[in-house]
């Protein structure tokens, strides 16, 4: 056969290992198994002594026919990235040393100039005259006997005598089977005889030991490590004369260890991978034993073999008639215990009687006769209350055997009281017929004797039946069912152990998906799932899991690969036999599909949209579809009676939207990205009538959003946001008169040369029209939001006079019109924002005028300071909030100054003081006492409190001004030089007595808790009024508030002053706790959860706990826990930065 040379060239890497050097051979086609190959006499010829090929670990072998005979002629097949290891034969020039050592020793080679008479012991050596100079100290290869240079040796000095004299040496190699372990090891002529001899010995055996590591043979290389330490010892003479023997010995010694310490590891690995598989093989035994068990106890123990009988209560007829004295009535036993304990179990599962009247015995003589012993025992180990084969018995006293069992306590007029006398009745009665008298100490030692309870043939359970009087055939014997445990012993169990153990082993092929699988959770006990699936195989091992679990009504779920038809069919297939009533299912790489599936393109998706009608589907949001509308025919879509909620996350064009309202008609809501806005408003209002359960509907498009909300008498509200000017369109097709809430936005544009420039937008002219028609017909609009890129003082005049003078005539004219608060957004820079809020009357509020709420949320003005100037100026009566809380400055402390001057009706005031200067302190200390008798709401903010002059603003404020600061913010770095400063000033809550806000932040490094002192001011700071003196109130008339937010942000208090704090705080007033980049734990949170009172008892209104960077969230699963026992005490409460 030939073997053909092909154009595209490519070579095999190889390395040879005897001599490290690396090279490449060209292939060649082989036009018969169509492989490119490598021919071995190719390899020969550069390698001459090349046995075999390895690619790592691993022989390569050579190609081989049908018949698995080599293939001529020989050759090995290509291995492309490869770089195949050559492994060589010994070169027959080597020296073999075959007395006295291993077969499987070293070669040892020498240089021709060696003298023979230096190895008495060898038999025959060879020569090879090209090894003559590799490792001679000698730079001609000849002996020289004054040469006693070593420079090129290892400075052992701190090892070894440095002043040995080094004599004459000559050089051997020598090369184990391992053309990777070379060493070099000298021979000295003035060494003696047995030296020579021991040190050849020694040179053999380390050899052999290179091969017993290789070969993992532990206890050679035991038998030879100990003859080697018997040659080293012999050679401890010729070592403390020659330093270089002394090294090289040294350094044999040390490989040696190394080579050891390596091979005990891979034992070590071997070792852990053996107990795995021995592990993996038990497990297989025990499941083996298990069904072995199960198939034969499944036979044997047909019906119920636990079982005891009671005394019946005796008629007056039986009495009169003298019918024996004695009956008794049998009871079987639900044979509940260990294995049938859950994870959490929801029931106790101690022994009982099972939910079942009992059976009257036919032939009661026969029966003791046979049974008794039986019964006997299982009476007496009810009586005293013994643990046997994983079933649990409590002592008598603890034992529930017939609680809340109607049928039981009804056939046997017994309670759990009067059930004592009944065993030992039945029990004194067996005893004397099978006279088998035994006492409470003898039964507890020997429980051998009552593990045989587990025993009981087949046979004898198949006749037992024959001697109750059945009258329901169609049940089980007493209601029981059959279960079988994990080690496959049969039980019988009652409904409740039966339906808990059931919906345990259901759930358990779903959790251990979950613990291999990793990607996503199951919440078990709110039948949730939301799951992250990469593969078609792992999908086929969740749909099975998720069938048989059942009890999932929840799933959310992401499929990560281009599913074709048929894999979204299989999906649709499990949701309905799972019964899924909420499915949430992410197509973000659902792309073109498959290329074999292109056929399908136009109906990929078609499977999710018939799911829609399965008649159990509730709700479905189909997150990030791309074209989900043509991967859709019209044929999938059909009535879905069941069908409430559908969100579609994607854009789709107005006929799909239109075939969506058409379709769905029994839709509660709708939430759905489309393409024209305008047209889909108009679309939803020429349909709204036939959609009677709609209630509400929310449309979002690149252009805004709309969301309708309808009532049960059909009133809509509809809230309409505009993101571009082309959305006057949307405007126009909205119906006004039920119009509540409209918001228009603009945006701003970035250039590259670094500067902000404006949009030029003419918003306000290409609305004025239909904005006044708006606010005319709009008699509900009860929220206006325009968003400019900015304001000029007359847009702002322009636009407050223009509502203002609208709403005036239509109330002149006798109009009814909702409140209306119009905002006039300001941004001039992305972090620059200032916001008028202008509150406009309701018709039903008389001739109240509108007030003005100005809030700058931005580090300088949007404007001119003459614009703020004279909008402060002209519209001063009537401004009632200031929100400065954002670096206020002395421009906008002006006017407002100016304006209180005049008369102020402020009623909110909130500053931020660090940018104000003296004077500006001054003039908003003028503002408050101006706007004293109206300020309701007084905000203070002071940062950088650790400097002085800082320091000394919340000095001037709080000193003149502490009984009407509502609000409070402190922060600065290094707490605990701060906080000193503000005990001083003000010492208790009675200074600030109106105070419901507090926030203090530590803006520096912390390094240790808070010292104890400046913990006490914050306990003062945020205790409840009756922890206070009346004495430290300045105003006594004056109650003192409890805190409504309370915020500590990167604090470090110690577990005692947590627990002080949490003890302070006001839960019945307290609405929210901020704790974020504190040192809180989950002791601490522990304590706060004690410290809330039940909400049982009273209402707690905690809205918000903040504990975002806090130790406790690095403990997710076991903070959960903690959550959930919070919102126990708090059921109102949000936890932020809970993951």
């Amino acid at each position: 056969m030939t073997i053909k040379n092909v154009e595209a060239h490519l070579s095999q890497a190889f390395r040879d290992l005897s001599s490290s050097t690396t090279f490449t051979i060209d292939t060649r086609f082989d036009g018969r198994t169509g492989q490119h190959v490598i021919r071995w006499k190719d390899i020969l010829q550069v390698c001459k002594n090349a046995e075999f090929v390895k690619n790592d670990d691993r022989v390569v072998s050579f190609m081989t026919d049908d018949d698995l005979e080599d293939l001529l002629p020989l050759r090995i097949a290509y291995h492309a990235g490869a770089v195949l290891d050559i492994i060589s034969a010994i070169p027959s020039s080597t020296l073999e040393i075959t007395r006295g050592a291993d077969v499987n020793g070293p070669d040892i080679s020498c240089s021709s100039s060696v003298s023979a008479t230096l190895f008495d012991d060898v038999s025959e050596y060879h020569t090879d005259d090209s090894d003559n100079n590799s490792n001679n100290n000698n730079d001609d290869g000849d002996d020289d006997d004054d040469n006693d240079d070593d420079d090129n040796s290892t400075d052992y000095s701190s090892i070894v005598d440095t002043n040995i004299p080094t004599p004459q040496l000559v050089d051997l190699s020598m090369t184990g089977n391992n053309p990777t372990n070379t060493s070099l090891v000298s021979y000295f002529s003035d060494m003696t005889a047995e030296g020579h001899s021991s040190l050849l010995a020694y040179n053999q055996l380390y050899g052999s030991l290179l091969n017993a590591i290789q070969l993992g043979q532990q206890t050679q290389v035991v038998e030879i490590r100990t003859a080697m330490d018997v040659h080293f010892d012999r050679l401890q003479l010729e070592m403390d004369k020659n330093k270089s023997l002394q090294i090289q010995l040294l350094e044999r010694q040390q490989e040696i260890h190394q080579l050891q310490q390596n091979m005990k590891e891979k034992q070590d690995e071997m070792i852990d991978i053996q107990q795995q598989t021995l592990n993996h093989l038990s497990l297989i035994q025990n499941r083996l034993q298990a069904i072995f068990n199960q198939n034969y106890e499944l036979h044997e123990y047909p019906i119920p073999r636990l079982f005891i009988v009671l005394p019946k209560p005796q008629r007056l007829r039986d009495q009169l008639m003298g019918l024996m004295s004695h009956q008794f009535r049998l009871f079987f036993l639900c044979e509940c215990g260990t294995h049938t304990m859950t994870a959490t179990p929801r029931i106790k599962h101690e022994i009982h009687l099972a939910k079942h009247e009992g059976y009257d015995i036919k032939r009661p003589t026969k029966f003791f006769q046979k049974y008794g012993p039986r019964v006997l025992k299982v009476l007496q180990w009810l009586r005293y209350g013994i643990t046997v084969a994983g079933v649990v018995v409590p002592t008598l006293a603890h034992l529930k055997l017939v609680e809340g069992i109607d049928e039981i306590q009804n056939t046997i007029n017994a309670t759990d009281t009067d059930l004592g006398p009944m065993l030992d009745q039945s029990i004194k009665f067996i005893e004397d017929q099978t006279n088998s008298h035994r006492d409470k100490t003898d039964l507890t030692e020997d429980r051998a004797e009552l593990e045989k309870l587990e025993v009981l043939e087949g046979a004898d359970l198949r006749q037992l039946e024959s001697f109750l009087k059945v009258t329901d055939e169609a049940r089980s014997l007493a209601n029981l069912y059959r279960i079988v445990t994990h080690e496959g012993h049969v039980k019988w169990v009652c409904i409740d152990h039966y339906r808990d153990n059931y919906r345990e082993s259901a759930t358990h092929q779903l959790r251990e998906f979950f613990d291999t699988n990793g990607d996503g959770h199951f919440i078990e006990e709110d039948g949730k799932i939301k799951v992250r699936i990469w593969t078609r195989s792992s999908a086929k091992q969740f749909y099975i899991a998720l069938v048989n679990a059942r009890g999932v009504q929840e799933l959310d779920i992401h499929l990560r690969w281009d599913v074709t038809l048929d894999d979204l069919r299989t999906f649709a297939d499990v949701v309905t036999k799972a019964n899924i009533l909420r499915l949430q299912i992410n197509g973000a790489h659902f792309e073109r599909g498959p290329l074999l599936d292109t056929v399908n393109n136009s109906r990929r998706f078609n499977p999710l949209i018939q799911l829609m009608s399965n008649g159990r589907l509730q709700f479905m949001r189909l997150h990030q579809f791309k074209n989900i509308h043509q991967r859709i025919s019209e044929s999938a879509f059909a009535p879905a009676i069941r069908l409430r909620v559908l969100h579609i996350t994607t854009a789709v064009p107005l006929s799909f939207f239109s075939r969506v309202l058409q379709t769905y008609t029994s839709l509660v809501e709708l939430k759905i990205e489309v393409d024209f806005f305008s047209e889909a408003i108009r679309e939803l209002e020429s349909r709204q009538s036939a959609l009677h359960d709609l209630r509400v509907v929310e449309i979002h498009s690149e252009m805004g959003s709309t969301v309708w909300s309808f009532s049960k008498n059909r009133t809509i509200d509809i809230n309409l946001s505009i993101l571009q000017n082309s959305g006057m369109d949307a405007l126009d097709a909205v119906p006004l008169n039920h119009l509540v809430s409209l918001r228009l936005q603009d945006i701003i544009l970035w250039q590259s040369h670094g500067t902000y420039t404006l949009m030029l937008s003419n918003m306000m002219k290409s609305f004025e029209s239909l904005l006044m028609e708006t606010v005319k017909a709009g008699s509900r609009l009860s929220t206006l939001e325009i968003g400019f890129n900015f304001w000029h003082r007359t847009d702002i005049i322009e636009a407050i006079e223009g509502f203002r003078s609208i709403r005036e005539q239509g109330l002149s004219k006798g109009k009814s019109y909702e409140p209306l608060l119009l905002s006039l957004i300001s941004r001039g820079k992305p972090t620059l924002i200032t916001w008028f809020k202008v509150q406009f009357p309701g018709s039903s509020e008389g001739r109240k005028d509108m007030s003005i709420g100005v809030h700058l949320q931005s580090s300088a003005a949007a404007y001119d300071d003459d614009d703020f100037a004279t909008v402060f100026q002209m519209y001063g009566p009537f401004i009632q909030e200031v929100d400065f809380w954002h670096n206020c400055n002395d421009q906008h402390a002006l006017p407002l100054y100016q304006m209180a001057g005049t008369g102020s009706n402020l009623t909110s005031l909130r500053l931020d003081t660090s940018q104000l200067s003296t004077t500006g302190i001054n003039r908003m200390a003028q503002v408050i006492t101006h706007s004293a008798g109206k300020l309701v709401h007084l905000g203070l903010k002071f940062t950088g409190l650790d400097h002085a002059e800082q320091f000394q603003k919340a000095e001037r404020l709080i000193r003149d001004h502490g009984t009407l600061v509502s609000e409070l913010a402190l922060s600065g770095n290094n707490a605990s030089v701060w906080i000193p400063k503000m005990q001083q000033l003000c010492g208790a809550k009675g200074v600030l007595p109106v105070m419901d806000t507090l926030v203090l932040v530590d803006s520096g490094k912390k390094s240790k808790s808070l010292p104890q002192a400046c913990s006490q001011w914050i306990f003062d700071m945020v205790s409840t009024p009756q922890s206070q003196l009346a004495s430290t109130t300045p105003n006594p008339h004056i109650n003192i508030k409890s805190l409504r937010k309370c915020t500590l942000r990167s604090m470090e208090l110690s577990s005692e002053d947590w627990i002080d704090l949490f003890s302070a705080l006001d839960f019945s007033t307290l609405e929210s706790l901020s704790l974020g980049w504190t040192n809180i734990n989950m002791e601490d949170v522990e304590k706060l959860i004690e410290c809330i009172p039940d909400a049982s008892d009273a209402k707690v209104p905690l809205e918000e706990l903040d504990l975002s960077f806090t130790p406790v969230l690095r403990y997710l699963k076991e903070a959960k826990d903690v959550m959930r026992r919070l919102l126990e005490r708090a059921p109102l409460v949000y936890i932020k930065g809970q993951q």
